[in-house]
């Protein structure tokens, strides 16, 4: 696939230098490349299962760039429509994936998915877009884990989600001061992903009603926790201790209802349901500390 793809360039490369191809017969080109590649993935879908795969995701790969070669090289597409194209590859690709039932293919998928904003960049921090965007493919996501059970799926929307999000979060409160911190927003949208992410790995599990594996305690274990350290900075331009103090106090609680909610069920891992309590526990415990009215107590309790 990757001869085949370097090939292509190499062909189309020629193709422009010698002005056989204009701007838009290069784009369309790399789209007819792209739906060839993956007409020949449903070609050998049963003979070449891994192959398949690989052809399907080559032209998965032709399709984003050719889209992005449109709007940023030639400019023959606006960003909303570039953005909309991309949307509606990736939402193929997983449909693909389902339809196939090939995780390498959701995993294309997913990945193309979060690559999309990054190439259709424009420099301007048009952050609201970007994080609807991004819960939107998140929900995608979640539904995506009802069907089929691909942990991959969610580590790496995880990690994808934490590097777009988290990296964003820094630049603006440590570095780009130019501009007001819109905390009150992000925290916000901090508060959905968490959502989204604590349903993402909890749906499948609990509807196959498999056991939890050690992956399956690290995902909610590192979305609770990153969730955590970005609402406590967020809470900290408010200059209110109190806050940090409820917002410990109401993630203790939340994780508590979630262990009442499964607790009465039978069929519930008895480890999974171990992991909510400690959660719980572990945050309402941290409430003491940091919220200001139980110093005294603290304080007297250490002497």
């Amino acid at each position: 696939m990757a001869v085949l793809v370097l090939g292509i360039s190499f062909f189309i490369k020629y193709a422009i230098d010698k002005d056989w191809i204009h701007e838009a017969g290069r784009v369309i080109t790399g789209l007819v490349t792209g739906f060839v590649l993956i007409g020949l993935g449903h070609r050998f879908r049963n003979r070449y299962r891994s192959f398949s795969s690989v052809l399907a995701g080559g032209g998965l790969a032709v399709l984003y760039f050719s889209i992005a070669f449109a709007f940023h090289q030639y400019h023959l597409i606006g960003q909303t429509a570039a953005l909309v194209f991309m949307v509606l590859v990736t939402s193929f690709a997983v449909l693909l994936s389902l339809f196939y039932s090939r995780q390498e293919l959701a995993i294309l998928a997913t990945i193309g998915g979060f690559i999309t904003p990054f190439l259709v960049n424009t420099g301007q921090d048009n952050y609201i877009a970007l994080f609807i965007y991004l819960c939107i493919r998140n929900a995608g996501l979640t539904a995506l884990s009802w069907f089929k059970r691909w942990p991959a799926i969610n580590s790496i929307s995880l990690f994808f989600t934490t590097i777009i999000f988290g990296g964003w979060l820094v630049n603006r409160m440590f570095w780009d001061s130019s501009v007001s911190f819109p905390a009150q927003n992000a925290f916000i949208f901090a508060i959905l992903f968490y959502l989204l992410f604590i349903a993402m790995n909890m749906i499948n599990t609990l509807r196959v009603k498999g056991r939890f594996t050690t992956f399956d305690f690290i995902i909610p274990l590192s979305v609770n926790f990153l969730f955590y350290i970005a609402g406590i900075a967020l809470l900290g331009y408010y200059d209110n201790r109190h806050l940090d103090g409820i917002f410990t106090l109401s993630l203790g609680i939340f994780n508590l209802l979630l262990t009442s909610v499964f607790y009465g069920n039978k069929e519930a891992d008895n480890n999974f349901i171990a992991l909510l309590t400690g959660l719980s526990l572990t945050f309402i415990s941290l409430t003491a500390p940091v919220l200001p009215i139980f110093h005294p107590v603290v304080k007297l309790l250490l002497l």
